[in-house]
């Protein structure tokens, strides 16, 4: 491990990385935890467990393979619409067009979303969303959407849940 360890400082010198958290985790337990670094280039601060990092786009591929898990196991259906698992959305009836499979390939109308998302609370994503209008019909045009994937990771999560 100490090799590991070594080689990975050396990388983040090379390329200049502040830091990094790793997790190695099976089947909830946790195989190693280590944290390497600073958090904040000004004041030096070490890197902490609790600090959190922006991972942005890097949550989709984990969102899809969650979706499509559930789906795989019946628990959800590509074809239903996002309405039956978030309902605040089935105020809207084009919102009831959306599907999970659109939502999943960026084919749901929606707008991209904010870049500043993290200001906002989860009640105050989901009026942003249901209160906007869609940009086309669903199924018609791509438009790389950080709202859908949004609704994605809030849908089994939703007190409709499956």
């Amino acid at each position: 491990m100490n090799d590991l360890l070594t080689d990975l400082q050396h990388r983040m010198r090379v390329r200049q990385i502040p830091g990094l958290s790793i997790r190695v985790a099976e089947n909830g337990n946790n195989l190693f935890n280590c944290e390497l670094g600073v958090s904040d280039l000004s004041s030096g601060e070490r890197l902490e467990p609790t600090h959190l990092f922006r991972i942005g786009c890097l949550t989709k591929p984990i969102v899809a393979h969650a979706v499509l898990h559930l789906a795989s196991q019946g628990r959800l259906d590509l074809d239903d619409s996002i309405a039956i698992y978030i309902p605040k959305l089935a105020t809207r009836p084009e919102f009831c067009s959306i599907t999970i499979g659109h939502l999943l390939s960026h084919i749901a109308g929606l707008a991209r979303g904010p870049y500043d998302a993290h200001l906002y609370s989860d009640k105050d994503t989901l009026l942003r969303i249901s209160s906007s209008q869609l940009l086309f019909v669903p199924g018609e045009h791509f438009k790389y959407s950080n709202w859908g994937y949004y609704l994605l990771g809030v849908c089994p999560t939703s007190p409709a849940q499956i």
